[in-house]
């Protein structure tokens, strides 16, 4: 993963994996939206901007320093349906 410094914690569960852990924790999903296609939009467009056109906050705020490569590696897998960007809303 493109926050990860080194293989032990590059991981990520499925989808339905963080929903049991919530359900588990007490939590009740009220809803669950797949957000890939919005953030590999979004992945690109700050990929390609400038570096004096980049917002003063995004990913590459949040990856730091090499994040064009980061994100680059992102977008490819989140293409490819290795990895999803979901949005769940849990109550307790």
């Amino acid at each position: 993963m493109p926050w990860a410094s080194s293989a032990e914690i590059s991981f990520l569960e499925s989808p339905a994996e963080y929903r049991w852990l919530l359900t588990e924790a007490g939590f009740t999903v009220e809803e669950g939206r797949d957000l890939s296609s919005l953030a590999l939009e979004q992945l690109e467009r700050v990929r390609d901007l400038p570096e004096d056109k980049l917002p003063p906050l995004g990913p590459h705020v949040l990856l730091g320093e090499g994040f064009r490569a980061k994100v680059t590696n992102l977008a490819d897998a989140l293409r490819r349906d290795l990895v999803a960007s979901m949005q769940l809303v849990a109550t307790k």
